[in-house]
């Protein structure tokens, strides 16, 4: 508590990922149901990684994440097996931060529904990590 959302990103990333940033860069703050709830992520790309030790808590201890391409990201939105809004809406932050948004018509459809779409790192490797858990 307290922690600046980018130190908080820095610190899972490590602890739940077992990845250190040599550079991090924010790319939006997300209000998941701003009408409901106010639940707030800050959504942050991580680039220049190297592996460090993960130190979980107890109840991550059995959780395991996966890479994936932005190709297989794509196609796993498309095709509806990420159904995350959260997920969705980190991977069009990320394709629009890496100028590659026009070129993806799924994603463009998403947003257009008044759904975000996504990658990868919210507040860390928070994100990523709720990924894999599903």
């Amino acid at each position: 508590e307290g922690e600046e959302p980018c130190a908080t990103a820095l610190r899972e990333l490590e602890e739940e990922a077992g990845l250190r940033a040599g550079q991090i860069t924010k790319l939006a703050v997300m209000h998941e149901v701003p009408e409901f709830a106010r639940s707030v992520g800050h959504l942050y790309v991580a680039t220049d990684l190297s592996e460090v030790p993960t130190r979980r808590e107890e109840g991550e201890a059995t959780m395991s994440l996966t890479a994936y391409s932005e190709a297989e990201l794509r196609a796993l939105v498309a095709s509806g097996k990420i159904k995350s809004v959260t997920v969705q809406a980190a991977l069009y932050h990320y394709l629009e931060h890496s100028g590659r948004v026009g070129s993806a018509p799924s994603v463009r459809a998403v947003v257009r529904t008044g759904i975000c779409l996504a990658l990868a790192a919210l507040a860390g490797a928070a994100l990523a990590a709720r990924a894999a858990r599903r």
